[in-house]
């Protein structure tokens, strides 16, 4: 009796510190933690403090305690594919890239829509040089209704990167060149935005021969005119990308997978 006492307080008090974290967790995060972490040694077989700490530790980029944590999730609820999904990303941040796939995979087996686990995919499948089957992930996600505009701006970024890669400079001068007009002018932006204009005006130069002024002529007017007249002949022959970032303007800059 006396046992079982002491169980129940324990874990009503797990649940105070949980209560306690919750009210402080927006702004006060590393507050917020220590209140989960009480409740999680108060009760360890709570899986909404199990979870809500992982979360914090993924907030506060803590990636090897996240990794800790949310395994201990997956012992609570061995098909938490949420638990699965950001243990995918805590391994791709700390460059565990075989360990991030793998996760990753497992999180997308057991829900296809699991959205962090189809981004840390397209981004190891990256870091691998199979731009194409990044192309392919990110395409699809780009496809999903409910995006935020810093995601869709996010995503369109690591795309315009995959296409470039791919050889299809056209397509990544288009995305990188709206989502400057749209306010994301990030050091990355500006750099795929450079490498594929320089790549398109490469192009034209071969197409034309050598130039003479009026070559010369036109390639002062390509980063208006011609660019995206190339860009959308390609598009129109070999189907669109994903939809570049237009009306992306009012949106935080982006949150990273």
């Amino acid at each position: 009796m006396s046992a079982g006492f002491t169980d129940e307080k324990a874990r009503e008090t797990a649940r105070v510190e949980l209560q306690r974290a919750q009210v402080v967790m927006e702004k006060a995060p590393g507050e917020a933690l220590e209140h989960l972490a009480e409740g999680r040694r108060l009760d360890p077989r709570n899986l909404e403090i199990a979870a809500s700490l992982a979360r914090i530790e993924v907030r506060l980029a803590r990636y090897s305690d996240a990794i800790d944590s949310l395994q201990r999730v997956l012992v609570l609820d061995e098909a938490n594919n949420e638990a699965l999904g950001l243990q995918a990303l805590c391994h791709y941040r700390l460059r565990h890239f075989e360990q991030a796939e793998l996760r990753a995979r497992a999180a997308i087996a057991l829900d296809a829509g699991n959205r962090v686990a189809r981004e840390v995919l397209a981004d190891c499948l990256g870091t691998r040089g199979a731009w194409q089957a990044a192309g392919d992930e990110l395409k699809g996600l780009l496809a999903e209704p409910g995006l935020s505009d810093g995601a869709k701006a996010r995503l369109n970024l690591k795309l315009a990167q995959c296409l470039l890669r791919v050889g299809a400079h056209p397509q990544a001068w288009e995305i990188t060149h709206s989502l400057l007009l749209n306010g994301y002018a990030d050091d990355q932006v500006k750099a795929v935005h450079r490498e594929s204009e320089a790549l398109n005006k490469a192009e034209i130069r071969a197409a034309f021969g050598q130039p003479g002024f009026f070559q010369r002529l036109v390639l002062w007017v390509a980063d208006r005119h011609i660019l995206r007249a190339v860009s959308l002949g390609r598009r129109r022959g070999s189907g669109a990308p994903a939809k570049a970032a237009a009306g992306t303007s009012d949106a935080a800059k982006g949150e990273s997978a």
